[in-house]
């Protein structure tokens, strides 16, 4: 993706449901339709894309990106797949701070 922050985009934080992403994109797409404004429109869809699902919002959140691998789904058989390199530190950082997150988004909202 090529914006840096689709949360931004989509005017929301980072810990909201399904439903409050697919309610800030439909405003979104009213205040700029495809008719008058295509390039905020492609922009719009775009951030809607790569986070309209949890599992894409966890994967933003942890990694960096929004991005599916992109040999999922294309291995050959006894084929292993390429994982993020990513050290046992690193990984317990980044599940303390999704963690957190979620401990502070719940006791707000």
């Amino acid at each position: 993706m090529n914006s840096p922050n689709p949360y931004f985009i989509l005017g929301i934080h980072e810990l909201v449901s399904d439903k409050e992403v697919k309610t800030a994109y439909h405003r979104k797409l009213r205040l700029h339709p495809p008719e008058s404004d295509p390039e905020a429109f492609a922009r719009i869809s775009e951030a809607y894309e790569s986070i309209r699902h949890e599992p894409d919002r966890l994967r933003l959140r942890l990694f960096g990106t929004g991005e599916r691998p992109a040999n999922l789904g294309q291995l050959a058989e006894g084929e292993e797949p390429e994982t993020p390199s990513m050290d046992r530190n690193s990984f317990r950082q980044a599940a303390l701070r999704h963690w957190l997150l979620r401990k502070g988004g719940a006791s707000h909202g």
